[in-house]
């Protein structure tokens, strides 16, 4: 990514964020709109791409990166990543589940927009 600016263009750590990357090169703009539970406990995270509007046809994907660091190597830790059929549309949701010492157990789920 050759960002040509970044911002938060909201944040309140009460409640969570929107931040924008301008990517020259790729010509896009990313969004992520990030969302904390009444709570406290958990976040949601919006990602949305939106191609500029002289930008040539390309195809975009956003890779996600999740590993279980720092992890007690005595404890026990483990991170499981599963495909499940939402509703008769053939939508579907993907869930990563991981456990540790420090984070205890943590699920991320992924969701078609």
């Amino acid at each position: 990514m050759h960002a040509q600016g970044y911002d938060w263009t909201f944040y309140d750590t009460r409640i969570g964020g929107s931040q924008a990357v301008h990517d020259k090169q790729l010509q896009l703009d990313l969004n992520t709109d990030f969302l904390k539970s009444e709570d406290g406990g958990s976040w949601s995270v919006g990602i949305t791409g939106t191609p500029k509007q002289d930008a040539p046809h390309v195809r975009t994907s956003v890779i996600l990166h999740v590993a279980v660091e720092k992890a007690d190597s005595n404890g026990p830790k483990f991170l499981v990543c599963e495909s499940h059929r939402e509703n008769k549309s053939g939508s579907s949701a993907v869930y990563l589940n991981s456990k540790s010492w420090e984070m205890r157990e943590t699920t991320l789920c992924m969701t078609p927009p």
